[in-house]
Order: structure tokens, then C-alpha cells, then sequence
């Protein structure tokens, strides 16, 4: 009895502390148990697979298709191809392509950001979409022929049987270093590359191992992984030879979705919980968790089937420093100064307040009238003093005593300088400079220091005292002791005051609008508005902007703190080097976007920074040793996407261009700043973009050479990445190339020649007719002897032929007066130019009525004409032509009949003359003056001339003239 009770409170104290082990266990994974945040954006809230690329990319493939995120953005992809958008089975190879597969089999591959099909994977003749793997350089993937392999150098692929049993298929794999294990239809087989596939034996089961299998897709330390449903069992598999051992099997309380191998970790993913295989690793529970994935940050991404892409790394929206003193809602902490431990914090109520860094314990001074607006510059002076401005009075606060004093003369004051005897403040209304001693040998000092100056009198704290005054409205001023000389910055510009007098500062022949003022040994230190900062030595100026590295070129405040600058942009802070003036690392600002920094000093090797309603306080840290990328998402020409990136060849109307770069760099990638510039020929300043823009758009580019250029930067820490650089060449249009444009100039020639040669021509034509006019003048004079000759001549023949007749005196006489008629008639036409009374067929009518006078000769006349055919330049030289070949039958030919034929219309002219004379042989027409008379006119009318004649058979003369030609 006494020893079974005994074993009774043994089993019941063994089944307490196994009670307590798994409540222990459970609070401590519940204590463990992670909590994820969901990243919004993608398509899709069911993700199968994440793959982490060697440049950083976090890839996802997903329910709706795959996608690629940089932390900002996902740039989805896709193909026509595709049969079915679900996706999973992610790889990277080593050229930096993309694998996966979709839920139809169908094996893809991006490569520069393009989705392309292996067409070699026959998915329509598979049962069940593959799995796959990568060794070295062979993509292997499991199918009902065996294996299917494609070389990733080449993209040349086979399928490849079982060595003796050819029939058999595989559905599941995992890659081993030098091999693959790989399961499908109750079968093990193992691939070596150049051995071949083959069968091999699995040893240590249970019996319980049978379908349903799924191997993990990498191996685990030279172990396979691998799990079984409805089961819910986990098993571990060793690999030696050809045989398979299970080294350890383990059952789940739900169904397991996948193992994921990451960073020498396992997890195993229910739909409970995922569970690592290591103590350090947190559990999570309650997101159906299906794939994780490590960043280059060390981040974990977990892909979920109902949550879609979760992290537990997110960064928060709020400040993650020690907060040290926090004020209420409606007060804001405006300037801070140090003395000593304590920090001096004036806030826009016009408190001024008091905080030991030592005690941590904060004490209001004093509070400013509500009237004066708060409390908007501090400044430390000697003896315990503490200079207060307002945008209304300033105020002199005494810290032994907590005496506050109002200096009426300066309203609005933005800043101010402690010299030895002197206080200057530059104020909205101007800048003074105010003596410590009120006696004229300390003002006669200071006004011979810094000439130029108007002296004023004032009245302070009862007293009546003097100053010194630059009535310019001022917002900044800083004293080098150097060159004992006042800078202060006014609405004109920046001024220098000291002994010569007051001068404008001038850089490049312009004026320099600075927007804040210090000094650090030799130098004057100038914020600007537009231009970044300005570092003044002597006569020498230095530029420092956001080619150096600067967030912003509009600096709002600087400062110098243990022989570094603070520069003050936007609402965060940078620290360079005043020795080397380079960017440096040393505390680990907020970079929230709503988190402003109003100021911030170093005190005890920590800052103390205040952003609008609070003090805090962080350490300094050592600059991470990480790398930061930026690539091209994608790239839109004419808002179509093109595969082709760098050195394009674009026409004159693609001239829109729109780039999308990620830089995956995922936790911190919304304050990577990405500055960027777009060169055509001529130096381009860089530009900034704002924190987490990645898209950029060039529209309507002119013709040109372009390199766009751009570079990834974390602003604090002055990581900046290699530049990505794109060239392209917009193309001038077809009528601005260099082949038109000498086509055109080769035309232009060819339309001027024409036209001179047009104008020369036309001159030489109308030269060569006057010329022809006054030799046909000049011809007409030598020949005027012989022409009277002829013409009264033939007249004279009638008559002398009728008086050997002894009859028809009366005609005779008649003939004779006709003559003198015509004699005289001729001579005036000579005179004034006109040869011929009437008409040509008028003219040559009353020749041949007047040749018929004579009854020994018969001559008749024939004449079709319209009318006005005839040129009038022509009818002299044809009626001449008329007269010499009557003229030589009357002398010569003895001819009975004379017949004249005058045919005109509007093209040409025909004159015939025929007789029946004795005629004449050929040697006969090249003799005597008139028939070469005749050809002479006939050529100058541009007519043809024919005379055909034999001995005893007459004589027929044809003249013949185109109207067209003109003399």
C-alpha cells in the first residue's frame, strides 16, 4: 500500500513538473511570440514565397502574380504568356535572374526587369506544377519524365529519366551541395550532375512515411528538411550515398505550410504559429506565416497566407530616443543654449526653463509677458547672464537673482555677439553695437573699430548711454576677431563693418543673402537661402553644398560645436568636419517624417536635441559598415515600357521620359534621398529629390545627348551609393539633319544658279537682240544704195520695157509718178523707222498689180492669212526677201508668168514666188549679191529658204517662218 502510494505521489509530482515545464514554456513563447506589422501596398494578402536578391531586392510572389519592393514600392511584373498569375518557388541564379513558377507549371524568368517563359518546360504535359533548385549552374526541376535541366549559361535544356526505371516521376526535391534528393510517387531518388539520376533507399522509417511528402527546397547544415500532412509531421533527413536516413521526426498541432531556411535558422510554418529552431529566435504565432525572408540589413519579412507581406522590424512613427523633458500641446520648445550641466530651453509661451542633465530635473526660470509673443533666441552671456529675444522686446535675464531687464532699443531680435566690451544684435529694425562702459573713450574706441556707424543715444535701465547703430534691417551677424571686423547679413545682402568703413560682400559680382552667421578660427561661416553654405578665408571663398553632401541647399541654422558644423535643413541635422568639411556619422538623428529638429548641442559626449514639444537625448553610435544600391525599376518612353536601358537611340517625337529607381535598402529606404541630374552637353547642378521619391519625369526633350545620373544617400551618415547612370540620344527630326539640311543647302544652290543664270540668260538674249536689231539697222543702211536701187529699179525696168514698146505712154507717165510717190514714201520711212505704207499682203498686192501692168508679163497672187499673224519686225525682211526675187525675174529670168502664194495662220508664215524663166543651174545660186541678200534675211527672220531651179525650167522660192521666233 505504502509503495503504491508512493509511486502515486511520484507520477503526480512527475506530472506537476511537467505541468509547470509546458506552463513555463507556453508564457515564455507567449512572452516571445512576435508581433508583425503588414506592409500595405501589394496586390495581393495571400503570399506563397519571399526571395531576398543579391542586390537587395525583396521579392514576393504572391496570389495575384510576382512583385519586387525596395521599401518604397512594388513593381509587379507579368507576361502574356502566363496561363495562371499565382506564383511561388522564387531562385536567384548567378547571372542575377529571377525563377519562379506559377500554379499552371509554367516556368519564368525576369532579367532586366523583363517576365520571360522557359518555353523548354512542357507544363501542359506535367501533372502537378515542379519544384525547383539550383546547382551551380543547372535549374533543376522535378516532372513525370524525371528531371527536367536547364543550364542557366546557355538556357539549354532536356529532360533526363531515371537510370532504370524511365517511368518513374519526381515532385519534390531539395538541394544538397553536390547533389539532389528527390522524392515523387513512394520513390527516393538522387541527382548527380554527370552521374545521372538514380533510385535510392530510404531507411529508418516509421512505415508512416508515404505520399504527401514535401521536401525543403535547401538544405539545413547538409540536412534535408522535409514535412508530411494531414500528419502535421516534421522530419529531418541525412543523405549518404544512395540511401536516405530519418534522423528525427517531430508532430505539429496543425497543418505545415512550409520550412523556411534563413540565416543558418529553420523555421517551421503552420498555420498556428512558425517556430525556430533556436532558443534566441522569437515565435510567432497567429499569421498563418508561409515564407521568411532575411534582408541585407538583417531584417526579417515574413510572407503570410491571409496578411500578405509582414515585418518585424518596421520602424516607428515616433521618437525612439530618451525623452527627457516633455512639454504639453500647446507649448513648444523654439531655442536651447548650455552652461555647464544645465540646458536653457525657451519655449513659444515665454517660459524659459531650466534643465539639469545630471539630476534630470527641470526648473522655470522666468515667463516673458504673453504679450511679447514667447521666447524665440537665447544667448549666453558673461556674468551670468542670459540674453532673451522676442518678436517683440529683449530681454537681460541674471541667472543670481532671477532679475529680468528689458532693452527697449532692440525689438525683434534674431542674433547676437558678445565681443570683448561690446554686445552686438542684429534686430528687424537694425544691427547695434552696444558698449559695455558708458563713457566716450570706450565709444570713441568703437567708433573709430568700426567706422561708419550713426551714433544713437538711449536710455537703459534708467541710464542714459550711447550706441552705435547700422540702420538696415538684419536677421544674422557674427564677429571674426581676425580681421576685427562685424558681418551681418541685412535684407541687401551681407555686409563687412570694421575700421574702413561698412562695404557690401560681394561673390561673382552678386550679393550674398545669408540666412544665418558663425565663425570658427579664420573663417566666416555663411548659410544662405538658395545656395548652401559659403566658407569665407580672407579672400578666398568655398563652396559647400549638396555636391558635398548637403540634404538641402536652404540652410536654416548653423552652429559649431566641438569643432564640427551643424547644419540645420528642413527640419533635420547634418555634422561635418570643419577640419576636413566632410559629412561624418556620430548620433543616429530621428528621421520620422514627423519629426522636426528645432535645435541641438553635445553635453557630456551625448546630444540633447529638441524637436517642437520636447528635450532628448541620444548617444553617440558607430557608423554602420553597410552598402547602399540603386537600379532601374523601369523605364517609360512615350508611356511605353521598353527593355533596352542604356545608350538609346530615340526619334525627335520620343522625347518623354519617365525612370523608376528603387534602392533597396528596405528598412531605412523612405529617408534615402536620391540626387539626381539630367546632362545635355552643358555642366547641370545636381538635384534632390525629396525622401522617398524614386520617380522621375523628363518630358518633351529637346534633340541632344542626355546622361542621366543619379545616386542613392542617406543623408546622416553620408552613404552615398555608386552612381546609376543612363545615356540616350534624342535624335534631331529628318528636316534638322545633317543630310537635309545639305540636301537643302544643295537645292537652295541649285534655285539660286538657276535663277542667275535665268537673269544672265535672258540678259544675253535681250543683249544679242538688240544687237541683232541694230546690225539688221546697220545692214539695212550699207545696203540702202542697193535697196533704192532695187525698188526703183524694177519700177525703172517697167517703164524702160512699156518705152520699147512706143505705147501706153499715159501708163508710163503714171508708172513714173508712182515711182516718185514711192521714192519719197521710202525715204521718210527710213526716217522714221517704218519701211512699208501698209500691210505686207497690201504691199505685195500693188507690186504685183503694178508688174502687171506690162503686158508682156503675167503675174497673179494668192494670199490666206489671219489676221495679225505677222510679227511686224518680220514684214520688212520678208517683203525685201519679195522684192529681191521679183527684182532678179524682172532682170533676169525673161519669164512669162509670176506667181506669188502668201500663206499665214497663227504658227507659220509660207511665201512662194515661181516663174517660168529660163532659170538656172546649182552652181548659179551660190553667185550673185541678191540671192545671197535673200539668205541672209531669211536667216536673220530664223526662217528656211529654199530656191529650187533648172536651166529652162523656172525657178520656185519658198519661205518659210515659225511665229514663235522672235528677231
Amino acid at each position: 500500500m505504502n509503495e503504491r502510494l508512493k509511486l502515486s505521489m511520484i507520477n503526480f509530482f512527475k506530472f506537476l513538473s511537467l505541468s509547470l515545464l509546458a506552463l513555463v514554456y507556453t508564457n515564455k513563447c507567449s512572452a516571445q511570440a512576435t508581433a508583425l506589422k503588414q506592409i500595405t501596398g501589394l496586390r495581393s494578402t495571400e503570399v506563397y514565397d519571399l526571395l531576398t536578391d543579391s542586390k537587395g531586392f525583396l521579392w514576393i510572389a504572391h496570389d495575384a502574380g510576382i512583385s519586387k519592393y525596395d521599401g518604397i514600392s512594388f513593381t509587379n511584373f507579368s507576361n502574356p504568356q502566363q496561363a495562371s498569375l499565382a506564383t511561388t518557388n522564387l531562385l536567384e541564379d548567378k547571372l542575377g535572374r529571377i525563377w519562379f513558377i506559377n500554379f499552371t507549371g509554367q516556368i519564368f524568368y525576369i532579367e532586366n526587369g523583363h517576365m520571360t517563359l522557359l518555353k523548354a518546360y512542357k507544363s501542359e504535359a506535367e501533372r502537378v506544377f515542379p519544384r525547383m533548385g539550383l546547382l551551380d549552374n543547372l535549374l533543376i526541376a522535378t516532372s513525370k519524365k524525371g528531371l527536367f535541366i536547364c543550364d542557366i549559361n546557355t538556357l539549354q535544356c532536356h529532360y533526363e529519366n531515371c537510370i532504370g526505371a524511365p517511368n518513374r516521376s519526381t515532385s519534390s526535391l531539395c538541394i544538397l551541395k553536390d547533389k539532389v534528393l528527390l522524392y515523387g510517387s513512394g520513390y527516393w531518388f538522387i541527382y548527380q550532375p554527370h552521374v545521372g539520376l538514380k533510385t535510392a533507399v530510404l531507411k529508418g522509417d516509421d512505415g508512416q512515411i508515404s505520399n504527401s511528402l514535401t521536401l525543403s527546397r535547401s538544405s539545413y547544415k547538409d540536412t534535408s528538411l522535409m514535412f508530411r500532412n494531414p500528419s502535421n509531421t516534421f522530419y529531418k533527413l541525412w543523405v549518404s550515398s544512395d540511401t536516405v536516413k530519418v534522423c528525427e521526426a517531430k508532430r505539429f498541432d496543425s497543418f505545415i505550410n512550409t520550412v523556411s531556411i534563413v540565416n543558418n535558422k529553420y523555421w517551421i510554418n503552420s498555420i498556428n504559429s512558425s517556430l525556430p529552431n533556436d532558443s534566441k529566435s522569437k515565435l510567432i504565432k497567429g499569421y498563418n506565416i508561409s515564407c521568411i525572408a532575411a534582408d541585407k540589413e538583417g531584417h526579417y519579412w515574413y510572407g503570410s497566407l491571409q496578411h500578405g507581406l509582414l515585418t518585424d522590424s518596421l520602424r516607428s512613427d515616433t521618437l525612439q530616443s530618451d525623452c527627457m523633458l516633455h512639454l504639453g500641446k500647446d507649448d513648444l520648445i523654439k531655442c536651447m543654449v548650455k552652461k555647464g550641466e544645465n540646458l536653457f530651453l525657451g519655449t513659444q509661451s515665454g517660459m524659459l526653463i531650466s534643465y539639469n542633465t545630471i539630476t534630470n530635473r527641470s526648473t522655470l526660470l522666468t515667463t516673458l509677458p504673453a504679450s511679447d509673443g514667447g521666447i524665440t533666441y537665447l544667448k549666453l552671456l558673461n556674468n551670468e547672464r542670459i540674453l532673451i529675444g522676442s518678436p517683440v522686446y529683449t530681454y537681460i535675464f541674471r541667472l543670481k537673482g532671477h532679475c529680468l531687464k528689458s532693452i527697449d532699443l532692440v525689438t525683434s531680435l534674431k542674433q547676437a555677439e558678445q565681443i570683448d566690451g561690446a554686445l552686438l544684435m542684429a534686430s528687424s529694425n537694425n544691427m547695434i553695437v552696444l558698449p559695455d562702459k558708458d563713457d566716450q573713450l570706450t565709444f570713441d574706441i568703437f567708433k573709430k573699430k568700426f567706422k561708419g556707424l550713426a551714433d544713437k543715444k538711449y536710455t537703459m535701465f534708467g541710464n542714459n548711454a550711447r550706441f552705435l547703430s547700422f540702420t538696415k534691417r538684419s536677421r544674422a551677424i557674427c564677429y571674426s576677431s581676425a580681421s576685427q571686423t562685424i558681418w551681418v547679413s541685412t535684407k541687401d545682402g551681407l555686409y563687412r563693418i570694421n575700421n574702413s568703413g561698412i562695404s557690401p560682400f560681394y561673390l561673382n559680382n552678386l550679393p550674398m543673402y545669408a540666412s544665418c552667421l558663425t565663425t570658427y578660427a579664420n573663417l566666416v561661416i555663411v548659410g544662405t537661402f538658395n545656395n548652401g553654405i559659403k566658407i569665407i578665408d580672407g579672400n578666398n571663398v568655398k563652396s559647400l553644398t549638396s555636391d558635398d553632401g548637403l540634404l538641402s541647399n536652404d540652410i536654416v541654422n548653423i552652429k559649431v560645436i566641438n569643432k564640427n558644423l551643424w547644419v540645420y535643413t528642413s527640419g533635420s541635422i547634418q555634422i561635418f568636419s570643419l577640419e576636413t568639411f566632410k559629412l561624418t556619422y556620430k548620433y543616429p538623428f530621428p528621421t520620422t517624417n514627423n519629426v522636426f529638429l528645432t535645435n541641438a548641442d553635445e553635453l557630456n559626449n551625448n546630444c540633447y536635441f529638441t524637436v517642437l514639444n520636447g528635450l532628448y537625448k541620444i548617444t553617440p553610435v558607430q557608423k554602420k559598415g553597410d552598402t547602399i544600391g540603386i537600379y532601374l525599376n523601369s523605364l517609360f518612353i512615350n508611356h511605353k515600357d521598353t527593355s533596352t536601358v542604356n545608350n538609346l537611340k530615340l526619334p525627335y517625337f520620343r522625347n518623354d521620359i519617365q525612370l523608376s529607381l528603387g534602392t533597396p535598402y528596405l528598412f531605412d529606404a523612405k529617408d534615402i534621398v536620391i540626387k539626381y541630374r539630367l546632362e545635355n552637353n552643358d555642366s547641370t547642378k545636381w538635384l534632390y529629390a525629396r525622401p522617398g521619391e524614386r520617380n522621375f519625369h523628363f518630358a518633351s526633350l529637346m534633340p541632344g545627348d542626355y546622361q542621366f545620373e543619379a545616386s542613392a544617400i542617406k543623408p546622416q551618415s553620408g552613404l552615398s551609393s555608386r552612381p546609376f547612370i543612363m545615356n540616350f540620344t534624342i535624335r534631331q527630326p529628318w528636316w534638322q539633319t545633317w543630310w537635309f539640311e545639305s540636301l537643302e543647302t544643295i537645292g537652295f544652290l541649285f534655285i539660286v544658279v538657276g535663277v542667275l543664270r535665268y537673269y544672265y540668260v535672258n540678259k544675253l538674249n535681250r543683249q544679242k537682240l538688240q544687237f541683232e536689231k541694230e546690225l539688221i539697222a546697220e545692214k539695212e543702211r550699207q545696203h540702202i544704195s542697193r535697196e533704192i536701187h532695187d525698188h526703183i529699179g524694177q519700177a525703172l525696168s517697167v517703164i524702160k520695157l512699156n518705152l520699147n514698146m512706143n505705147s501706153q505712154i499715159d501708163d508710163t507717165k503714171e508708172l513714173v509718178s508712182e515711182v516718185m510717190d514711192d521714192l519719197r514714201q521710202f525715204t521718210h520711212g527710213l526716217y522714221h523707222g517704218k519701211l512699208l505704207k501698209g500691210s505686207l499682203s497690201d504691199t505685195i498686192k500693188k507690186d504685183v498689180e503694178r508688174l502687171n501692168i506690162s503686158d508682156q508679163l503675167v503675174a497673179s497672187l494668192d494670199v490666206s492669212e489671219t489676221t495679225d499673224t505677222i510679227n511686224p519686225e518680220y514684214q520688212l525682211l520678208i517683203y525685201r526677201i519679195f522684192q529681191e526675187a521679183i527684182s532678179n525675174i524682172l532682170k533676169h529670168a525673161n519669164a512669162k508668168n509670176i506667181f506669188v502664194q502668201m500663206i499665214s495662220d497663227k504658227k507659220h508664215f509660207k511665201l512662194t514666188i515661181v516663174d517660168d524663166g529660163i532659170g538656172f543651174s546649182d552652181e548659179g545660186q551660190g553667185k550673185g549679191l541678191g540671192l545671197d541678200s535673200m539668205r541672209r534675211r531669211a536667216k536673220l527672220l530664223k526662217g528656211k529658204l529654199t530656191i529650187v531651179s533648172k536651166p529652162h525650167e523656172g525657178c520656185k522660192i519658198e519661205l518659210i517662218i515659225s511665229h514663235v521666233q522672235k528677231l
